[in-house]
């Protein structure tokens, strides 16, 4: 068996009957583990791969990007933020790092705005700050997740972000780390209503690519990627390797299907052996 292209858009062909009977035999196998197995343990059958390779559990990855694909909390979104209440309330003291990560956590950034009482121009002028430091700094991937992404990539696997930053800077960050552009990004400029924890983003993938929920998982490092997710009975991996606060780390470690602290650790979550 061997496929008819490659990349993204992979489709089978036989060559032999010998292979036809190795296909079904694996297809077998595979479809046995994905019902035995609850997908909470990362066995849910995805799609077979060329015969030898890896196979998907999964044929699509829902992507948060900040913190979880690259760190950029530390070189872009603290640093703004400190610069807009140096502009904004200068009287006020600089937040924490600590206090700005968990503000972001729960209730989430606009509850982080909604505390400094920002109102509508400040709003404007804040976005402003922010975008200047997106568009200048361009973070890094973390080590290890540009092999995962380009394994999942190359058998086949569809990528798509769904993120509070915009797609603009989602789609450079992907092209100077990978040297690709994600399947699809939805991004803050979609609007309140249909930003993650909105389910909209996994609605649209669903229908764009043709997919159900259970072709599905997200990998974020935040509970706004969980609440989302658990809206479409769609398995949640926990991206801890970006985790330096215990009150996070062990939200996510109770309430997640799976709980990384390694990059590496994806690997046996994605690929079937």
């Amino acid at each position: 068996m061997s496929t008819g292209s490659t990349g993204r858009n992979a489709y089978f062909h036989v060559d032999s009957p010998c292979t036809l009977i190795l296909y079904h035999i694996r297809l077998a196998a595979s479809l046995e583990i994905g019902v035995n197995r609850p997908w909470r343990d990362g066995l849910k059958f995805g799609r077979i791969m060329e015969s030898g390779g890896p196979m998907l559990r999964y044929k699509c990855i829902l992507l948060d990007h900040d913190d979880t694909i690259v760190e950029s909390t530390m070189q872009i979104h603290y640093p703004a933020f400190l610069e807009t209440l140096r502009t904004l309330r200068p009287e006020e003291d600089p937040i924490s790092i600590i206090d700005f990560v968990s503000t972001c956590y729960h209730p989430g950034f606009m509850g982080l705005c909604a505390k400094y009482e920002f109102d509508e121009d400040e709003m404007v002028e804040e976005y402003a700050i922010w975008k200047k430091y997106t568009r200048a700094h361009t973070p890094q991937a973390y080590p290890g997740i540009r092999e995962i992404l380009l394994k999942f990539r190359n058998e086949g696997g569809k990528i798509v972000v769904i993120s509070h930053s915009e797609s603009t800077e989602i789609n450079r960050d992907y092209r100077h780390n990978f040297g690709f552009e994600p399947d699809l990004v939805f991004g803050w400029e979609l609007g309140e209503e249909k930003r993650k924890p909105n389910p909209y983003p996994i609605d649209q993938t669903l229908r764009l690519l043709g997919l159900r929920s259970e072709d599905c998982i997200m990998i974020d490092d935040l509970k706004l990627g969980l609440t989302m997710v658990r809206q479409r009975d769609i398995p949640f991996v926990a991206a801890g390797w970006s985790h330096f606060i215990d009150e996070i780390r062990d939200a996510l470690k109770k309430d997640a299907d799976h709980y990384c602290t390694r990059v590496e650790e994806l690997d046996e979550i994605l690929f079937l052996k």
